[in-house]
């Protein structure tokens, strides 16, 4: 299978940054696509800019792929989702279900509690791609 040539924003949980979870996505994603941005790796926090600069690589991206940690998005994950959204790029939902990845397509991004920032923020509606990876 030939890699896309897409450059690829993968939002994904900081609780999941450094695990083996991040590293299976991510051999998942890097198997697909020939660019990946990892903003765990690749972008580094500064306090003044903020969220900023993975704004700013989000919107170099032709596709952002995100993941949810325990079935929700944190206000990080949810902010970059809505970025994507709002520059008309598209945005997958990657899932694990039978020991295998899957991508699915956004149908809605919902708002569930604005007091935790960290897990439960947000909360997507998908439902699967017709066609597997």
């Amino acid at each position: 299978m030939e890699k896309k040539q897409k450059q690829v924003y993968y939002a994904h949980s900081m609780f999941i940054y450094n695990t083996r979870g991040e590293k299976k996505e991510l051999k998942f994603l890097k198997k697909h696509y020939k660019f990946v941005c990892n903003p765990n790796t690749d972008i580094k926090w500064d306090d003044a800019m903020e969220m900023e600069p993975y704004f700013k690589a989000i919107k170099s991206c032709d596709l952002l792929i995100c993941s949810e940690y325990k079935n929700h998005i944190g206000k990080g994950v949810y902010d970059e989702i809505r970025t994507a959204l709002n520059n008309n790029i598209i945005v997958l939902c990657l899932k694990k279900k039978f020991f295998r990845y899957r991508l699915h397509n956004i149908k809605d991004l919902i708002l569930k509690n604005e007091n935790d920032w960290k897990i439960k923020y947000g909360k997507i509606n998908t439902h699967q791609l017709k066609k597997e990876m």
